[in-house]
C-alpha cells in the first residue's frame, strides 16, 4: 500500500474480520490523516510488521493461532515501541492483564466496552495530531525527521 509520509499508520491485526473492517472504517471517517491496514491473517501481519514502519499496532491476542504474545514480541524486535502496542480483545481486561501486565503495552482494552472505546479514541486523537503536524512542518519545508 502506498502511503504518504506524513500519515499516521495503523497496524490492525484481528481475526474477526467484519470488526475490523467496522474499525478501520470508522478511523478513515474519523481520522483522514491515519492510514488504516486490517490484517485476519497473521502472517502477512507478521511480514509487515517486521518492516517496523508501524504509529500504532492494535493486536487481538485472542486470535486462534496467535494468542498476541509472538506478534508483540516481533513487534519489539522491529524497533515498535511498546508504547504504540494496543491489545483490543474481546475478553475483559482484567483476564487480558493477568497474561499481559500492566505497563507491557500502551493499551489493553476491551473491543466492546464503552468507556475503553473512548481511550482508543483518544489515542486515534493524538495519532491524527501528529501527523497533521508532521503535514504543516512538511508544507512548511522542513526536511525534519519522523518523530515516532
Amino acid at each position: 500500500m502506498a502511503r504518504s509520509a506524513n500519515s499516521g499508520r495503523i497496524i490492525l491485526v484481528d481475526a474477526d474480520e467484519p470488526y475490523g473492517e467496522q474499525l478501520a472504517a470508522s478511523i478513515r471517517d474519523s481520522y483522514p490523516l491515519l492510514e488504516v491496514e486490517v490484517y485476519t491473517d497473521t502472517a502477512a501481519a507478521a511480514v509487515v510488521i517486521s518492516a517496523g514502519e508501524v504509529d500504532l499496532l492494535i493486536l487481538d491476542p485472542g486470535m486462534p493461532e496467535v494468542q498476541g504474545r509472538p506478534l508483540f514480541q516481533l513487534a519489539l524486535v522491529a524497533g515498535i515501541d511498546k508504547n504504540r502496542i494496543v491489545l483490543l480483545s474481546a475478553m475483559d481486561a482484567d483476564s487480558l492483564h493477568r497474561t499481559f501486565p500492566l505497563g507491557t503495552f500502551l493499551a489493553v482494552m476491551n473491543k466492546f466496552e464503552v468507556k475503553q472505546q473512548a481511550v482508543l479514541r483518544m489515542i486515534f486523537t493524538s495519532l491524527q495530531k501528529k501527523a497533521a503536524q508532521r503535514a504543516a512542518r512538511g508544507r512548511s519545508g522542513g526536511n525534519q525527521p519522523r518523530q515516532r
